[in-house]
């Protein structure tokens, strides 16, 4: 007997925006009728395209299931306020129109390198790094609150994280020292359950 699949409570037309009041709605159907063409010229790779439907509400229904293991990770993405998406419908709308435009990207012109694509790959990479940046910071400012509360079960939890954390060479030499000092810190015979009442 075939796995029956549950449909998700969330509706592909659930939250969409109308395109009056939507600044990508219009965006999301220009772009639409322009890759259909070959035209790349209004993609932009940091918008939200977000619409469920053309201009006179029609669409094509795809429906998709993830493994359940995923859910975490979409609730996180759901819960920043870093994104627009009020839901998984949205996010996986807005990431099969970016796959989509990178797909047809890749069949016109192979990996493209016009400059708009360059760029954004730059500002990924930087942002990515200067994230890493700022969580060696962070680690360096909880390790002092911490040492200066005597919290040493904090310092070895943040030890085992910040160890496992992947960054470029100078950041890890950096983060290294620090969980190497702080480690040291900690008195020779602390145990975590000295810290109980």
């Amino acid at each position: 007997m075939p796995r029956k699949h549950l449909r998700s409570v969330e509706s592909s037309y659930e939250l969409e925006d109308d395109a009056a009041t939507d600044p990508h709605g219009k965006a999301s159907l220009d772009l639409g009728n322009g890759v259909g063409e070959g035209k790349f010229e209004d993609y932009d790779p940091s918008a939200y395209y977000l619409r469920a439907s053309d201009e006179n509400g029609h669409v094509i229904n795809i429906q998709v299931t993830i493994p359940t293991n995923w859910g975490p990770a979409l609730q996180q993405i759901i819960d920043s306020e870093n994104n627009k998406y009020k839901n998984r419908v949205e996010i996986a709308r807005d990431g099969l129109v970016h796959i989509m435009v990178r797909r047809l990207l890749e069949s016109h012109w192979g990996d493209p390198e016009e400059a708009w694509f360059a760029e954004t790959k730059m500002l990924e990479l930087r942002d990515r790094v200067e994230g890493q940046r700022r969580y060696v910071d962070e680690l360096e400012r909880s390790f002092e609150l911490h040492t200066e509360m005597e919290n040493w079960s904090a310092i070895l939890e943040l030890c085992g994280q910040a160890i496992a954390v992947r960054l470029p060479q100078a950041l890890r030499r950096r983060r290294d020292a620090l969980v190497e000092k702080y480690r040291d810190r900690v008195p020779e015979k602390y145990h975590p359950s000295y810290e109980v009442e």
